[in-house]
């Protein structure tokens, strides 16, 4: 529907003006960043949805900092294909002054200009010439194989809605999202009559997993966290495990693996020991594996990690526990309680992730983080933009049940239920893997304190605490400093060095 509009964009639709838009952005942040990658098929990494068809994708270092940008939706084939052209035989002779993050940034906020009805301002139109080629300081003219973006012909999309925006995200942030595992095939392994911890069963489970670095020959496993996808893991393929063969799984509940949400009669109930009893299964019947030479989870990843030493000492060798715990303390629990019962009160499913996302959205961090205003690391400029993107692009895809489900996991989560003794520092105790305990200072979750206790009850463990304000999604990816950070710990601990 098109919108009264006044001056010089006033018989413009305003999709036409977004997309022209987007694709004159899109130019400039994949010439700036050199590399573009065209996907026959998709599957979006900020919201993961699947698509089909051409898509862009911006990449610089396996960093993605755009997706779900449906070309086919914008440009006709002709034009699209001269381009790409453009883009790939100019980049060497563009001067941008503005960086990657700033290119995102403006085109997301240009976007939501227009969309609420607000005229492009000259400065806009600045940015759009800044991304055009230059030749020895000359503008190149476009030929007729080439195409100036701000001036073409462009295809309306049958729905608007259909393509998010561009995500507002800096590179930094998105070292979390540039996991290999977006290029890697989807494995589903299936168990039939599978028997979970309450004595329900199942009559097909599902496992969804899929294999990174595959020509290696020592292999590790690395686990999804909380409201974390496959290809949304950090995994550190291309640093510390870049000489392994990693097995990433999905763990049950994530929408990805068997889960309320897409497997009839899925029990409301389930628990981190029907995460390993299926992943042995996976592991040892399916892909043959007798031993692991380092297993790693990051929050939730990190418990069902610690489940698995116990459950199986002899079978993980090396364990990497990122920001979490043995068990879930009351007052990690007692926070818990407060999303769920934003959920469970809403009106209606749609209102009750919303909450769901807000009563959850300030644990992610710290009041340092925020009191800096760190969000702008991340390519935001306001703390609403940052919220937009949390509290709602972030849930995109997600059920309540879902939810509800692994939040439950997390909630019972204790090792202790794994042994005879069933107390916690019997199990602690009881593993024989060497491990790497790597909790954040200002993690609001799990705290440094429970960590330092823990490891004087293991009998091979060292523990490394991350100096950084980001709180617990530090642990995930957010910040790439401390990526760096923990990959250089982790290659120490497994060349025995920490």
């Amino acid at each position: 529907m098109k919108q009264e509009r006044k001056g010089k964009f006033a018989n413009t639709s305003v999709e036409s003006q977004a997309s022209r838009w987007t694709l004159c952005a899109l130019e400039a942040a994949a010439i700036a960043n050199e590399l573009m990658l065209i996907i026959p098929e998709f599957h979006c990494l900020r919201c993961c949805k699947g698509w089909r068809g051409l898509w862009l994708c911006v990449a610089a270092s396996n960093v993605h900092v755009s997706c779900c940008i449906p070309v086919d939706a914008f440009v006709t084939a002709p034009r699209r294909h001269a381009l790409f052209a453009k883009i790939l035989n100019a980049r060497c002779l563009l001067s941008v002054r503005a960086t990657l993050a700033e290119y995102t940034n403006r085109c997301w906020h240009a976007e939501t200009r227009i969309q609420r009805g607000v005229p492009r301002s000259a400065l806009s139109r600045k940015w759009g010439a800044e991304a055009r080629c230059r030749d020895d300081g000359k503008k190149l003219h476009n030929s007729r194989h080439n195409v100036q973006v701000a001036h073409q012909t462009v295809k309306q999309p049958r729905d608007p809605s259909a393509f998010p925006s561009i995500p507002r995200l800096s590179p930094a942030f998105c070292t979390k999202m540039s996991s290999r595992a977006a290029t890697e095939p989807l494995h589903v392994y299936e168990i039939s009559d599978f028997k979970f911890h309450n004595g329900s069963t199942l009559p097909k489970l599902k496992l969804a997993y899929k294999i990174l670095n595959p020509h290696n020959s020592k292999i590790a496993v690395v686990h999804t966290c909380f409201k974390g996808r496959l290809d949304t893991t950090l995994t550190h393929a291309d640093g510390a495990l870049k000489n392994h063969k990693i097995i990433l799984i999905a763990l049950l509940g994530n929408g990805e693996s068997s889960s309320p949400s897409n497997t009839p009669n899925f029990p409301a109930q389930i628990e981190y020991m029907d995460c390993v009893s299926a992943q042995h299964s996976l592991l040892t019947t399916e892909l043959g594996i007798k031993e692991v030479d380092v297993m790693l989870g990051f929050s939730m990843g990190g418990q069902m990690t610690y489940h698995w030493a116990t459950s199986y000492p002899d079978f993980v060798k090396h364990a990497v526990i990122v920001c979490s715990s043995a068990k879930t303390s009351r007052h990690n629990y007692q926070f818990l309680e407060g999303p769920k019962a934003a959920l469970q009160s809403a009106a209606s499913p749609e209102r009750g992730i919303r909450a769901f996302g807000k009563a959850y959205s300030a644990w992610l961090t710290s009041a340092e983080w925020f009191d800096e205003e760190r969000y702008q690391e991340m390519g935001f400029q306001h703390l609403r933009d940052w919220d937009d993107v949390t509290t709602i692009q972030g849930y995109e895809g997600w059920t309540g049940d879902d939810l509800l489900a692994m939040l439950g996991m997390w909630q019972r989560g204790d090792v202790g239920r794994c042994t005879e003794s069933r107390t916690e520092e019997d199990a602690l105790k009881s593993i024989k893997a060497k491990v790497l305990l790597m909790p954040c200072a200002t993690d609001q979750y799990f705290r440094p304190y429970v960590s330092e206790r823990e490891v004087t009850r293991l009998s091979s463990g060292s523990l490394e605490i991350m100096p950084s304000i980001w709180g617990h999604i530090a642990g995930g990816g957010a910040n790439a400093k401390d990526v760096e950070w923990m990959d250089h710990k982790i290659k120490l601990f497994l060349r025995g060095l920490a």
